[in-house]
């Protein structure tokens, strides 16, 4: 082998060796990243998903130096609202400029951006964003069910029913709720749309249907054992059992339902007050005037400790 010959094989193991180097740093700091952020360091994981981002473009895997782009927006979420919007500004820029409008991780972009702004009630930029992902998604990958798909249509319903516009919540969720059980997605998220579709009935006075899935969510929840989820349907009933006058009931699954937020979130968190004051209205209905009265008590008790800037509304007489 001549001496040049031999230069260019040097170098091109050189090349190689250094872009394999590269590789495995990007990917070492990206598993970092997530230890990081799953120990709730999320400050030291938004960097290092930066250090991963970078050297993923270094080496042309854009796909990838995306993804972490959309990690650091994630990570930021947790501790500073507005440098995490300016990150997702930045990745979706990325995104369409080197994957395209037509690729998932830019249309999911567009989605988390919508949630965003729901998120904020700025209700009216949200509905933009999603119809615009869900439109994109429609175009470039007409027969796929994804679950940025599913996310849209839940996010969709999750606004209109934030602006209680409860059949266009419905037509949103339905199809969100047949998508994931297409595709097979884990029982919290199917936990999570029958709930809705029951705050969907609930405000169309469709009290039956609301019962229906509420009774859904809450088998769900108790089969895969999600108190969380299990709490918020024991709620509903209780809401869809106080409008139709079985105010036994209502009371029975609030209890239920307080219960649980207690060991969830502790005996003075927010959630427990809201069962506190729904508690006092439904026993004012069932005439036990004692026990309304000890109810609110307790929950405005709560109010004026723990939530000072809560203007309390309660009235205990």
């Amino acid at each position: 082998m001549n001496t040049s010959a031999l230069y260019f094989c040097i170098l091109l193991f050189s090349i190689v060796q250094s872009h394999a180097f590269d590789t495995l740093q990007a990917h070492k700091n990206y598993k970092k990243a997530q230890l990081q952020y799953n120990s709730g360091q999320y400050q030291l994981a938004a960097q290092t998903y930066e250090l991963a981002k970078q050297e993923f473009f270094k080496q042309k895997t854009l796909q990838r130096g995306v993804e972490m782009a959309t990690y650091i927006y994630v990570s930021q979420l947790k501790f500073d609202i507005t440098e995490a919007y300016s990150s997702l500004i930045k990745a979706k820029k990325l995104a369409k400029k080197y994957l395209g409008e037509g690729s998932l991780t830019y249309i999911e972009i567009l989605l988390n951006e919508g949630t965003f702004y729901s998120k904020k009630s700025e209700f009216n930029q949200a509905r933009k964003l999603h119809h615009k992902a869900l439109k994109l998604h429609k175009k470039y990958l007409p027969d796929s069910i994804t679950s940025v798909l599913i996310s849209i249509y839940n996010g969709i319903g999750f606004y209109y029913l934030e602006l209680d516009y409860y059949d266009s919540a419905l037509v949103a969720l339905k199809k969100c709720l047949k998508y994931s059980i297409k595709l097979n997605r884990h029982a919290k998220k199917t936990c999570i749309y029958y709930i809705n579709i029951a705050n969907a009935h609930l405000g169309l006075g469709e009290y039956e249907q609301a019962e229906v899935n509420a009774q859904k969510s809450m088998e769900l929840a108790k089969q895969v054992g999600l108190n969380y989820h299990l709490s918020y349907s024991y709620h509903i009933l209780a809401a869809v059992y106080d409008e139709i006058g079985d105010w036994y009931l209502a009371q029975h699954y609030l209890k239920k339902s307080k219960e649980l937020f207690e060991s969830l979130y502790g005996k003075e968190s927010y959630e427990v007050v809201a069962c506190l004051v729904n508690l006092g209205a439904t026993f004012e209905k069932l005439g036990n005037y004692k026990a309304q009265i000890q109810h609110l008590k307790q929950a405005n008790d709560l109010i004026i400790k723990n939530f000072p800037n809560h203007i309390s509304n309660i009235e205990i007489t």
